[in-house]
């Protein structure tokens, strides 16, 4: 439900008041364009784990993989026994199947280097370069752990506050500041109001490009693009 605040048009309303009740305003707004997507097009989250990620995956475990796999849905499928022809061959596939993982993982920087090398024997430079980016990217760091001699999030922080606080207040103009707030005190700041109507909006909005991520509203340019024609007149308010 968006209520739309007429009581802004009024001259007398505090400019804060204002401004909030138009900040909620398009927080209402841009929390039913998300609504509507979002039951339109449910969206699932996945987790990537990089323990499950064995390099040497396809060459030496995927094929023991499915014969374990079958092997214990035999097994089940027959009740679980506890002896028998199922039961071995269930006992018998999963133990060549860890056996396998387990290669995999006391070799894993042979495994990288084998997977690098099957893209230069296959002539293949995107596959060559692609691995050599995933493995690259799995020793890398999102954030610097240390910069200036700080370590840790809040000493990096102060860091870079004091940093910047020297930096601009290197040299201070008294004069023009004092003009700045006479202009202030004296409403004296020229501002352009520029008007636009509802067409501006819409042929603005659809010459935006697609696929790039959401904004601080949390909204994608598509379903910008592609909603009803009464939320352009909403946001003009």
């Amino acid at each position: 439900m968006v209520d739309i605040p007429v009581e802004v048009l009024n001259s007398s309303i505090d400019a804060d008041v204002c401004k909030t009740r138009i900040d909620k305003f398009y927080g209402e707004i841009a929390d039913c364009v998300k609504l509507a997507v979002s039951t339109i097009i449910p969206t699932r989250h996945c987790h990537y784990n990089s323990q499950l990620n064995v390099p040497g995956w396809n060459t030496y475990v995927r094929e023991k993989h499915d014969v374990a796999r079958d092997a214990y849905r035999s097994w089940v499928f027959d009740g679980k026994p506890k002896y028998g022809y199922a039961f071995d061959c269930m006992k018998r596939t999963r133990a060549i199947f860890k056996l396998a993982v387990r290669y995999c993982k006391n070799n894993i920087e042979q495994m990288k280097a084998d997977a690098c090398a099957e893209g230069l024997i296959d002539n293949d430079c995107h596959k060559f370069w692609r691995n050599v980016y995933k493995i690259s990217n799995n020793r890398a760091t999102n954030f610097a752990t240390c910069v200036g001699g700080s370590s840790g999030v809040k000493d990096v922080t102060e860091m870079w506050k004091q940093h910047f606080a020297a930096l601009y207040s290197s040299s201070v103009d008294n004069g023009q500041q004092t003009f700045f707030k006479t202009k202030i005190d004296n409403k004296l700041l020229e501002v352009e109001c520029t008007a636009f109507t509802v067409l501006d909006v819409i042929n603005v909005v659809k010459k935006m490009k697609l696929g790039k991520c959401p904004g601080p509203d949390g909204i994608h340019m598509a379903e910008s693009v592609y909603v009803h024609s009464c939320v352009y007149c909403l946001t003009c308010v």
